[in-house]
């Protein structure tokens, strides 16, 4: 399956203009005990990153959009982020099937269109000063997570908090 560019590997690039016509941004802080509540600031901040992203992106086609699913065949669910096209594509896909027509694989989609994307993410990405301090952001939130959690299940397979 595949799912956006993960915030953390765009390459931060200089951006024209002062500090002072960005917004500033809410500090983040992880002050959660349990791991769940510090997994789900990781996912608010990814909600945040997501929504000033699709803000600034002008190709509708390149938008963000993140839920929560359950695979088929189980009712565990979990988040899933998909490009709109990817989504696009999957639904004309489905609409085929029912219809007795054909459609190509999304995933083909995706892979055709995966270069174009990212391309033009980067770009977004390395021309907005707030959305590079949401990854940052980000990526240390989820080193203080990894490091806690590690601590917590060290010698262990399951964890009752």
């Amino acid at each position: 399956m595949i799912v956006a560019v993960a915030p953390a590997v765009a390459a931060p690039a200089p951006v024209a203009g002062s500090d002072d016509e960005l917004q500033e941004l809410d500090e983040v802080e992880v002050t959660g005990t349990r791991l769940w509540k510090m997994r789900q600031q990781l996912v608010e901040l990814e909600d945040r990153f997501y929504a000033l992203y699709n803000e600034l992106n002008e190709n509708d086609d390149f938008d963000v959009t993140c839920r929560m699913e359950a695979p088929l065949g189980t009712r565990l669910r979990k988040r899933n982020c998909k490009v709109a096209y990817v989504e696009d594509a999957e639904a004309e896909q489905g609409q085929a099937f029912v219809r007795g027509e054909f459609a190509p694989d999304p995933q083909l989609i995706a892979l055709e269109r995966q270069t174009e994307y990212r391309a033009a993410a980067l770009k977004v990405i390395n021309s907005d000063k707030r959305l590079r301090r949401l990854i940052e952001e980000r990526m240390k939130l989820e080193e203080r997570y990894e490091s806690e959690r590690k601590r917590r299940f060290k010698g262990r397979w399951i964890l009752f908090e």
